[in-house]
């Protein structure tokens, strides 16, 4: 178990090593020439992933997953603007304890 734990680090040790190399290759191969948007030819072959991580799958590739549906859109009633002051006043007065009676009676007038 130890073993294979000396062997972990070493390897991501390596790795870190490779990756410090490909950065300062990277960094003196473009020391002193102007900033260049990424998409330009010339920065791709010398920008390429120095492939670490690289690591062959045993399955297949999954199919890309189709986007997901857009979230139902919520739409309120249209109401005019007499039942919107009933149907708040019926809450307002629910939250603060009133008799339920009258918050029916404030429901029925407002629908």
């Amino acid at each position: 178990m130890a073993d294979d734990l000396m062997q972990l680090q070493r390897q991501a040790a390596h790795r870190v090593r490779q990756m410090q190399e490909h950065s300062r290759r990277v960094f003196e191969a473009h020391q002193g020439y102007p900033p260049q948007p990424l998409t330009q030819p010339d920065w791709t072959e010398q920008l390429s992933s120095p492939g670490l991580y690289h690591r062959p799958s045993a399955e297949p590739p999954a199919p890309p997953k189709p986007p997901p549906a857009p979230p139902p859109t919520l739409t309120l009633p249209r109401l005019d603007e007499e039942q919107w002051l009933l149907l708040g006043l019926a809450f307002l007065l629910f939250q603060n304890g009133c008799q339920p009676e009258l918050v029916l009676a404030l429901l029925y007038l407002a629908l």
